[in-house]
């Protein structure tokens, strides 16, 4: 998820529109399925629910419930992956490993119980961006400290990860739990603490791939669905499984999909950088 800055965290009309962008997605995406007969695993979000109904209602829980400020929105974070924690250690994990899909909410219980992990983790990821700067030009001294603002928090992420792992129960992905979350967390947090690194020891490198792909998170998750599922369409259309494929037919494909995928990225920010400025023009 793209980590707001503390400053975007008013705009809650804007949001609010994305969202339903989001959870129309989710819809077509489930229609599509369904028509086409094209396998989900069920295990992920359920059989009717998907990635775009999770960020979607997630994105309208916190933009309506949750304060402006940063830290107030890691003390909601806190407090919602403890009480999501609470709730799977009080059988609902078990429930959703057994429980038979024979209703409309069994049949999406991942879905259903995930959601509010993906709350706890969006308002964790709304404390974080207090953390970064709201300019791309800083004092040298500025970005230092930033960095060992993100260090301290990477590390401090790391252990409460180990420990939520001994102590609570292994990162869940299809439950959202604390474990998960914080680990997720902390790699992201790593991500971030490199590339300000790199910006401060190569300030005149240019990452313009980086830079298009946080522009257009959306658009080119979307692109790389589409292309994910037209690869696991062609396969079998080719007499291959997914599962027998030789390595070096793997390496060719992965990387011919990482190049597609590259491509639409800084061709689909170009478009967006042309509009800005004829609009400048205008």
């Amino acid at each position: 998820a793209r980590v707001h800055s503390s400053k975007s965290l008013g705009r809650l009309p804007g949001r609010f529109a994305k969202q339903a962008r989001l959870l129309l997605l989710g819809i077509g995406r489930t229609l599509f399925i369904y028509m086409s007969g094209y396998h989900q695993p069920t295990e992920e979000y359920g059989t009717h629910c998907n990635a775009f109904f999770v960020l979607g209602l997630s994105g309208l829980i916190v933009g309506y419930a949750t304060p402006i400020s940063a830290p107030h929105a890691g003390v909601c974070g806190a407090f919602v992956l403890c009480a999501h924690e609470f709730i799977l250690a009080a059988g609902v994990a078990a429930w959703v490993e057994n429980a038979p899909r024979n209703t409309l909410l069994t049949s999406n219980k991942e879905g259903f119980v995930l959601l509010s992990g993906v709350v706890g983790m969006e308002c964790l990821a709304r404390a974080i961006a207090g953390l970064l700067p709201n300019s791309h030009s800083l004092p040298t001294s500025a970005s230092w400290t930033i960095v060992y603002r993100l260090g301290v928090v990477d590390c401090c992420l790391w252990l409460a990860g180990a420990a939520a792992t001994l102590m609570l129960s292994p990162p869940s992905r299809k439950l959202c739990n604390i474990t998960f979350v914080l680990l997720s967390a902390a790699q992201i947090v790593l991500a971030l603490t490199l590339c300000t690194l790199a910006n401060i020891l190569a300030p005149h490198v240019r990452m313009p791939l980086l830079f298009a792909l946080n522009r257009n998170l959306l658009s080119v998750f979307i692109v790389a669905n589409v292309a994910t599922g037209l690869v696991n369409l062609a396969l079998p259309m080719l007499g291959k499984p997914t599962s027998g494929v030789d390595s070096v037919a793997a390496v060719v494909l992965l990387v011919s999909y990482l190049f597609f995928v590259g491509s639409f990225t800084l061709w689909i920010d170009g478009c967006g950088r042309s509009r800005m400025q004829n609009d400048n023009v205008r």
